[in-house]
């Protein structure tokens, strides 16, 4: 009973940080990927007996950073504003513990799957991202219920860019529930790298690279191609094979990825980079330009601690000022923050003196709960890290978290029972594993 209700709860949170639907509360704080958090908060619950305390450990470490860096920069909040903006910083720290747990949860939870089972998961994803991506295109009535669900769920922060993307792509892109389409397609490189990493098919960079490239053409989106340039290092660096053999893995590669990257470029690429080169892509501005402007006008003010961490109103005169400094395209960005780029909003609210540690803490927890495949963690996540926010963004947690509960599961899969679901309800039969039930990870 109580592992049918988690495989259930399991997919409800998945969805739930897909959608990413906020729950709003008058005049509190807003819960994002609501539906979402409250499953992994059962989920938790239902797993507090296979935390660990190594794990713990660090998760507290990297929340004390945090608190201590927004408590030591409240000093220099004017008083008029003290409150306001301690208040505004405190509750981005509770987000930021919020987004842990739902990625720990998530952890917790397909640590206990079998690879066989957690494959078929990921594939089921993908699949089910591209046949709805591929209604949402080509079937009318499916993308104005998409739109409709969309309008109707997301109060605020719905895509804006329709009128871009005919301008670019000759058609408005999908957003499959999503609220913009850029949000879809990081989840469809995490769970196509993820399968990649899991699956024991004979065949599975053929399957792999025809998945990106009908993501590619349907999505539309160049973040779509985080995949293929992970999977391609991962491949290269981390495959223990002889010099000659890696140059034959490489131009084989190249002679896949080369058509892709031509392709793609006469109908998506091109049109992105011309807008990049005149300084009219927003996208880009609000990724990289923005953020590292407001950087480096921060490290000038507040070299050592930054603005502290949750920073986001305070650093609002930043924002504006870097959008005045750099093209009329940047004028047209909505200011909601001080940009979207995990790195650059890091050494924005932790400077020079916590940007160091709290990326170390960051390190080691990748280390203690991806083992032997922290490099290839660590190596895809500062990929992801280049579209995503800041530190207290729900995705960047769950996204780590996935990833390495994915390698735990291929790390074990040679010697361990793949557990899938049982007739009957009964959806993982731990008693049929070694030791009589206890937890397969428990050792992590």
């Amino acid at each position: 009973m109580l592992a049918t209700a988690r495989y259930y709860l399991t997919w409800l949170l998945i969805l739930g940080v897909y959608i990413a639907n906020s729950i709003p509360k008058e005049g509190g704080l807003k819960a994002p990927a609501g539906i979402g958090g409250m499953a992994a908060i059962a989920l938790l619950l239902l797993n507090m007996n296979k935390m660990r305390i190594k794990h713990l450990v660090w998760i507290i470490a990297i929340a004390a950073m945090a608190l201590v860096s927004l408590t030591l920069r409240a000093y220099t909040w004017p008083e008029v504003s003290l409150h306001h903006h301690l208040t505004g910083h405190l509750a981005s720290w509770v987000v930021f513990i919020y987004g842990i747990v739902i990625g720990y949860s998530a952890y917790l939870e397909l640590t206990q799957w079998g690879r066989a089972e957690l494959e078929k998961l990921l594939k089921i994803l993908i699949w089910a991202i591209l046949i709805g991506v591929a209604l949402e295109v080509f079937v009318p009535p499916f993308k104005a219920f998409s739109d409709t669900v969309r309008h109707t769920i997301f109060a605020a922060n719905l895509y804006e860019g329709d009128v871009r993307d005919l301008y670019l792509y000759g058609a408005v892109r999908p957003k499959l529930f999503t609220s913009e389409p850029s949000h879809l397609a990081k989840y469809f490189a995490l769970f196509t790298v993820g399968w990649l990493l899991i699956t024991r098919h004979r065949h599975k960079y053929i399957w792999f690279f025809g998945f990106v490239v009908v993501g590619m053409f349907l999505i539309r989106s160049p973040i779509v191609l985080i995949a293929p340039i992970i999977a391609f290092a991962n491949l290269f660096i981390t495959t223990e094979m002889s010099n000659q053999r890696k140059i034959l893995l490489l131009f084989g590669v190249l002679a896949v990825l080369l058509p892709l990257v031509l392709l793609s470029a006469e109908t998506i690429l091109v049109p992105r980079l011309e807008r990049i080169s005149a300084g009219k892509d927003t996208s880009f501005i609000v990724r990289f330009l923005a953020p590292y402007v407001v950087m480096a006008e921060v490290i000038r003010d507040h070299p050592v601690l930054g603005l502290g961490f949750g920073a986001k109103e305070i650093g609002l005169d930043y924002t504006r000022e870097a959008a005045l400094g750099l093209s009329s395209a940047a004028h047209d960005v909505q200011i909601r923050g001080i940009g979207h780029n995990f790195l650059f909003t890091s050494v924005i609210q932790f400077g020079l003196a916590g940007f160091p540690v709290f990326i170390f803490l960051l390190w080691r927890m990748i280390v203690i709960f991806g083992r032997d495949e922290f490099f290839m963690i660590t190596m895809t996540m500062v990929g992801f890290m280049q579209a995503m926010g800041n530190p207290n963004s729900f995705r960047i947690w769950f996204f780590m978290f996935m990833l390495c509960a994915i390698v735990c599961a291929r790390q074990r899969g040679a010697d361990q029972l793949d557990l899938a679901p049982a007739r009957g309800g009964q959806a993982f039969p731990m008693s049929n594993l070694p030791g009589g039930g206890r937890n397969p990870v428990s050792s992590l």
